[in-house]
């Protein structure tokens, strides 16, 4: 999602929310480290537009 997040806005989407809901399921901290680069990249970028 945070490699496009444009084709996101594009559809209107106005929120995404992650976390890890569970056990199974990555957090930031057992991501390989993916999160948190691609979520600051998409702050940097200002985020997307909503359409």
């Amino acid at each position: 999602m945070l490699r496009n997040a444009q084709e996101y806005g594009d559809t209107s989407a106005c929120a995404i929310v992650f976390s890890a809901g569970g056990s199974v399921q990555n957090s930031i901290s057992t991501d390989g480290g993916q999160f948190a680069p691609l979520s600051a990249q998409y702050l940097a970028r200002g985020g997307a537009a909503l359409k």
